[in-house]
């Protein structure tokens, strides 16, 4: 059973607004930039999507109507610096299904010091 003290921190954290998570990851990656210092770093993209029960949506599909499961997707950036053994989260986007725009929109969002992205095909765009 869930603890009372878990249900509350659950029910708060919903009330945040996404973009103002989303500017407070940034900076938190951006001042962990700027504590490592100049060094080199590789950036990881992948994302995850998750089926949720119970949440429907209605398609067409072959010209009929159906309902299909709703699925949240989380696309993210992560910068890999290997001579600090570190690892950040540079960027995260939940809002877009695709991960190619998602991580062009990503890459406008913040500042890259890297020329290697490491991505699996749903990103090749």
């Amino acid at each position: 059973m869930e603890s009372i003290l878990t249900m509350a921190f659950r029910k708060a954290f919903h009330r945040i607004p996404y973009h103002y998570l989303k500017k407070l990851l940034i900076i938190t990656g951006n001042e962990i930039r700027s504590l490592i210092g100049e060094s080199n770093f590789l950036l990881i993209t992948d994302s995850t999507g998750i089926k949720i029960d119970r949440m429907y949506y209605l398609s067409l599909i072959k010209c009929k109507q159906k309902k299909r499961r709703k699925v949240d997707k989380l696309n993210v950036f992560a910068e890999y610096y290997p001579e600090e053994k570190a690892i950040t989260i540079a960027n995260a986007d939940a809002i877009f299904s695709s991960d190619a725009y998602s991580a062009i929109k990503m890459l406008d969002e913040i500042e890259i010091g890297s020329s290697v992205i490491f991505a699996d095909a749903g990103f090749d765009c």
